[in-house]
């Protein structure tokens, strides 16, 4: 869905590799659902559609939506 996510990462191949967040119940989510979140939201802002406030918002209360989904 975001071909430029694999690149992006490949850029930086100097730092941390990414730790996908691990619930209670030992189920991963995975980092492209994540991205998705993010992404969904931040391109939002950058098109003017949302304000920095609601982007921050939203992005938190999707990304819980999408963590109850793995409870």
């Amino acid at each position: 869905m975001y071909p430029w996510l694999p690149l992006y990462y490949s850029i930086y191949q100097y730092t941390k590799p990414v730790i996908p967040p691990k619930l209670l119940n030992n189920k991963v989510i995975p980092q492209w659902e994540i991205d998705e979140v993010v992404c969904k939201w931040l391109y939002k802002l950058l098109d003017s559609e949302i304000e920095v406030r609601e982007t921050i918002s939203e992005t938190q209360k999707a990304l819980q939506i999408l963590a109850k989904q793995y409870q």
